[in-house]
């Protein structure tokens, strides 16, 4: 049976409704693009330690018991003035151990004797001087009157005339105040004492110093700045004072009235007194410019140190071996 065409009508198709171009829809990406995050700084997320320099030497530690012995008219074996526990200062002729020093409270750490003052170190990096402050060998003010005394007042028999007129301040250890040495970098690892000077070696390889030089005619100086005073008072360096003109120290040797000092290279420094041409060197000037620590180009790589006193000034310094 053949189909027939159908006659019913299709409505008009509805004009277009003009729309605003705000309220038409806005095209959206089909694979939209994500955003990106920032990094985050790693400052910010893990802040990084900074490392401290590794120290070129380490301070001892061992806490040490101090016996003393000797003649001590001078306060040299600092046990201050009066009689401890019944036993004079001075004359000590057998070794007596220093109640002044105990190892648990005090703990010295290492000691050096010059010819009549002694320089100490202690666990808690105190430096402890003591003895005969003349030439500002113990780096810090020890004036002090001594009391007066009626001529006619009798002995006890106790006390002889010398104990009681030892400066305190200077026959009992007393610390150098920390802020006489500025700004110190590092920690203190090894004193050693001359004859009117000491020195004090830190862990970083600096070198701080006090007192003064002595010739055969007496005063020469500190420094070569100070030799040049007229006044001989005026040559002491009586507070520490860091030592210019030195590379990184790790070791010091200390002889009669010179010092030297061994550098992390190997090169050997000296000054001081050069009477006996202990330091190795000759003086392109006076005898003043031994006071400026200068290297003996004549050694080779050295590894160790050594120094003597009066009447062998020499120093021992063997080579570095491999």
């Amino acid at each position: 049976m053949a189909r027939t065409k159908s006659t019913r009508r299709l409505p008009p198709p509805k004009a277009p409704v003009e729309k605003d171009a705000d309220s038409a829809p806005k095209p959206t990406a089909s694979n939209p693009t994500p955003k990106k995050r920032r990094p985050i700084p790693r400052s910010h997320s893990q802040p990084t330690k900074k490392l401290k320099p590794t120290p070129l030497n380490t301070p001892p530690t061992t806490k040490l018991h101090i016996y003393v012995f000797g003649d001590g008219e001078s306060g040299e074996l600092g046990l201050d003035p009066t009689p401890i526990n019944g036993n004079k200062p001075t004359s000590v002729t057998r070794p007596r151990l220093n109640p002044l020093l105990p190892a648990a409270t005090v703990g010295i750490v290492q000691i050096a004797a010059g010819g009549m003052h002694c320089v100490a170190l202690t666990h808690d990096q105190k430096i402890l001087t003591w003895g005969v402050n003349d030439d500002g060998a113990l780096g810090r003010d020890t004036t002090w009157e001594a009391p007066t005394r009626d001529v006619n007042e009798g002995s006890d028999g106790e006390d002889s005339e010398d104990e009681r007129d030892l400066n305190p301040k200077e026959s009992t250890p007393t610390a150098i105040a920390r802020d006489a040495f500025g700004n110190v970098s590092g920690e203190f690892v090894q004193v050693v004492a001359l004859d009117s000077a000491s020195f004090a070696l830190t862990s970083t390889g600096a070198v701080y110093g006090w007192g003064t030089f002595r010739a055969n005619d007496g005063i020469r100086g500190f420094t070569a700045a100070t030799a040049k005073s007229p006044n001989p008072s005026n040559r002491c360096q009586r507070t520490p004072l860091p030592i210019p003109s030195l590379p990184p120290i790790i070791s010091l040797a200390a002889g009669n009235n010179h010092i030297l000092a061994l550098a992390t290279t190997g090169r050997v420094f000296s000054w001081g007194t050069p009477e006996q041409s202990q330091l190795g060197r000759r003086l392109p000037r006076s005898r003043i410019t031994g006071l400026t620590p200068s290297p003996i180009v004549a050694l080779p790589p050295i590894t160790h140190i050594a120094a003597g006193s009066v009447g062998d000034n020499s120093a021992c310094l063997p080579d570095r071996l491999g």
